[in-house]
């Protein structure tokens, strides 16, 4: 299962519904689950997402990918979703994994098909989900205390498709990302946006960096090894790596209450309130 922020309940639907989508538009049956991120692509998986569907889904990302192995790479990425999604147990995914999933949850309202009775389906119809009164019991939409019904009706509401679920991703956190790092990728291309993110936080090491490619055997692009370098090398300039981040967040909140005293000259915040 695709690990969700809101847990396993919410990992399930989101997997479920994330497969109901892509098996109208390609044979789901030929990608095989895996029990890891590390996923092993056989040629005839990742050729079983069409090119058509992929150009479509990542539409205004598709320059991030440029440098990183460009549209077979999509394809691989997205078969890796589906062999993730078909996993028993809940499995985090990579950066670009998430940029992925999130494009093509916004995307796909725009898609539609046909069933064998010639009837049009739009993504946004709720799915057939057996779990879904265990799913809202999870998540404490039942719960007798709750007298807000429109706000109750509305969350469940959310939980009709992988469309509607992936929706509020779009504007806010929601249900399925722990975080909205992988917005980073989309600010001018992937190599750049990684060599951003291991500037600024140690949270993730080089390797965990590496996962994109390494999890489906691919080589690492040289563009991310040499961004992921540049940074290692502007640390050992500054004589370390973690004193060079530490430096960047004390410029950042310099310029940020050089910014608020040039906005605000008599409301500037406490240290406490500020927000890093």
């Amino acid at each position: 299962m695709i690990r969700a922020e809101a847990g396993a309940a919410v990992s399930k639907f989101l997997s479920v519904s994330f497969l109901d989508l892509m098996s109208h538009f390609c044979d789901t049956d030929i990608i095989a689950p895996c029990s890891e991120a590390k996923c092993e692509l056989r040629e005839e998986e990742w050729n079983a997402i069409p090119e058509w569907f992929a150009e479509e889904m990542i539409s205004f990302g598709l320059p991030t990918f440029d440098e990183v192995g460009g549209m077979p790479f999509i394809r691989k990425k997205i078969a890796q979703l589906v062999k993730i999604a078909k996993a028993e147990d809940e499995i985090q995914l990579d950066l670009v994994s998430e940029l992925i999933l999130f494009l093509i949850g916004i995307n796909c309202g725009a898609l539609a098909w046909k069933d064998d009775k010639g009837v049009e389906h739009t993504p946004e119809e709720p799915i057939d989900y057996p779990d879904r009164e265990a799913l809202f019991e999870s998540l404490g939409f039942d719960d007798e205390d709750l007298d807000d019904a429109e706000y109750i009706e509305e969350q469940k509401a959310l939980f009709d498709s992988f469309y509607t679920l992936m929706r509020i991703n779009e504007y806010e956190d929601g249900y399925v990302f722990f975080d909205m790092d992988y917005e980073s990728l989309l600010e001018d291309n992937i190599p750049d946006g990684i060599r951003m993110l291991y500037t600024a936080f140690g949270d993730y090491d080089k390797e965990w960096h590496k996962r994109p490619w390494t999890d489906i055997g691919e080589e690492v692009p040289p563009a991310v090894i040499c961004e992921l370098d540049g940074v290692e090398i502007d640390g050992i300039n500054f004589g370390g790596l973690n004193g060079m981040r530490a430096e960047k967040i004390r410029q950042f909140q310099d310029n940020l209450l050089k910014d608020l005293k040039h906005d605000n000259p008599g409301d500037l915040p406490d240290d406490d309130d500020l927000p890093f």
